[in-house]
């Protein structure tokens, strides 16, 4: 996932690091990937909707209190995490996962700047 790679990395000075306003802002269309099509998934006190493409398989984390977590390539306010990717944490029931999916993903989660 170049568009992650290539985008400059966390910036205390650009990004928040929580943003309860935060929505998805930036799409790009990909081919032959491994996503997740969810509802109310949540990040850095955000919550949204979206299809995002997964880091390292389909396999979703459940903890043993029934937390579902997923990492995801998708950019925080259009930076990378410096060490990892982010992790969305996700309502389990409102999530499906679409291996070798075409279509239009979530790359970008920040303020509308409209």
């Amino acid at each position: 996932m170049d568009f992650y790679l290539t985008a400059p990395k966390w910036n205390d000075k650009k990004c928040p690091n929580k943003d309860a306003l935060a929505k998805p802002i930036k799409t790009k269309t990909l081919s032959g990937v491994t996503v997740i099509k969810t509802k109310n998934a949540k990040y850095r006190l955000a919550s949204f909707d979206g299809i995002f493409a997964v880091v390292n398989g389909s396999d979703i984390k459940v903890s043993k209190s029934g937390k579902a977590t997923k990492k995801v390539f998708c950019l925080w306010h259009g930076h990378s995490l410096p060490t990892d990717y982010p992790e969305l944490t996700l309502d389990i029931e409102n999530t499906e996962v679409i291996e070798n999916y075409k279509g239009k993903v979530v790359v970008d989660i920040g303020k509308s700047k409209k």
